[in-house]
């Protein structure tokens, strides 16, 4: 079985039997996409080079073979590209450790660029706070912050993205001022591109504002979401 913390030493292991034909035909681009699946990136000119398929279809039925779930069938794993330097995209490609010619490219889904990091905002300061467990005191700490922050005379605007147990709406709404929608209703909405109809409906200001403000964005508005379901 090979896991993802795997992946990329067996990747080096399958190109080092090839290294002189892929030192020929270079730059190679492992592409690892948001599921953790690779397939490579090669110049389009390789593509009607029979040594150069080749070599590329042995390593993709290697990769399919040994790679499991990580691996895409040797017929889908090798995209070929008529401007191979536009493949980064001004993004980061690191050198596949122990072949020469060959690098990874992770890709990040942001924004409209599927290749590299948003550059840092210059705007209004965003903070996110996240866990992977439940239970540990992410919505107790933000609404602190929050609190903390309206306390020095700031404006604070409060998205509730735990759409499975909001309970950081809960603390900072209580229920008579809790707005109309929530983010779900505007994700529902935005599937038909009518999210900005809901969109001023969706805010809220807190009872525990003072000095600033505190504005939130509950996870779930007041309205049912189904017949016989409401958000208690």
């Amino acid at each position: 079985m090979t896991t993802f913390d795997d992946l990329l030493p067996k990747v080096a292991d399958i190109f080092q039997p090839h290294s002189a034909e892929i030192q020929r035909i270079s730059p190679v681009y492992v592409n690892r996409d948001l599921n953790g699946r690779v397939r490579l990136i090669v110049a389009e000119q390789w593509e009607k080079d029979p040594q150069a398929r080749t070599t590329l279809n042995t390593i993709t039925q290697a990769m399919f073979e040994q790679l499991g779930a990580h691996a895409f069938p040797a017929s889908q794993a090798i995209l070929f590209e008529a401007n191979i330097e536009s493949v980064k995209h001004g993004g980061f490609a690191a050198p596949l450790a122990d072949v020469d010619g060959v690098q990874v490219i992770d890709r990040l889904a942001t924004e409209g660029n599927w290749s590299t990091i948003s550059p840092i905002a210059t705007g209004v300061p965003r903070v996110v706070f996240f866990s992977i467990k439940g239970g540990v005191g992410r919505s107790t700490a933000m609404a602190a912050t929050a609190w903390s922050l309206a306390q020095s005379g700031k404006r604070v605007l409060v998205l509730d993205l735990d759409l499975e147990s909001p309970g950081l709406s809960s603390s900072l709404l209580p229920s008579e001022r809790r707005p109309t929608y929530g983010i779900t209703d505007w994700l529902v909405e935005d599937l038909v591109n009518n999210g900005d109809a809901v969109l001023r409906d969706m805010i809220a200001t807190s009872t525990l504002s003072r000095d600033g403000d505190i504005y939130v964005v509950p996870a779930h508005g007041v309205n049912d979401l189904a017949p016989g379901f409401r958000i208690p």
